[in-house]
This record gives structure tokens, C-alpha cells and sequence, in this order.
């Protein structure tokens, strides 16, 4: 009984070797694609890539600048219409509540 585990378990070990063979196969596969792309880029590793990736170009985008500034306007008059009803409700409350002055005579 215990041999016929023991055969299993060393089947299904083998199993998964083989599966993660297949694994590390497909990924070496990967990386000398990537190798043979970088090399036709002109570049020798995935370094240099990493380094020219990381250079940008500054421009400025009017369409989406003009844009912004809709929104920001929209913002601005959220803001103050939400601050003037704030004070409607304060100076209202003041007037309800608010106390009598006495006059001294």
C-alpha cells in the first residue's frame, strides 16, 4: 500500500516538473524574442531599453488646457454659490435667534 502511494506521489511530482519545464521553456522563448527585438532596436539589454524609455517629451496639449479651464469654472462657482448659502442660513439664524438690543434711554 505504501508503494502504490509512494508511485503516485513520485507521478505527480514528475508532473509538475514537466509542467514547470514547460514554463521555463516558454519564458527562455520569451526572453530571447525580447533579446532578438532589442537587438533590432539597436540595443544591447533591457537596460538600455528601460533608460530610453525613460526620456519624455514636454508639449502642452491646448485642446485639453482649454478644457480644464471649464472645469476649474465649474469648480469656482460650486464653491461660491455652496459659501453664499452657507451665509444665507447663518445670517438667517442670526435674525431668528439672534438677541434683542435694549434701549437705554
Amino acid at each position: 500500500m505504501a508503494a502504490i502511494d509512494e508511485q503516485a506521489l513520485v507521478e505527480s511530482y514528475e508532473m509538475q516538473l514537466s509542467e514547470q519545464q514547460e514554463q521555463l521553456d516558454s519564458l527562455s522563448a520569451q526572453v530571447e524574442e525580447q533579446g532578438a527585438y532589442l537587438e533590432s532596436l539597436g540595443m544591447e539589454s533591457e537596460e538600455e531599453a528601460l533608460a530610453s524609455e525613460a526620456s519624455f517629451e514636454l508639449r502642452i496639449d491646448f485642446q485639453a488646457f482649454g478644457n480644464a479651464w471649464g472645469v476649474v469654472l465649474q469648480g469656482m462657482v460650486g464653491i461660491f454659490v455652496v459659501i453664499a448659502i452657507i451665509m444665507a442660513i447663518v445670517m438667517l439664524l442670526n435674525k431668528i435667534t439672534g438677541k434683542k438690543k435694549e434701549k437705554e434711554a
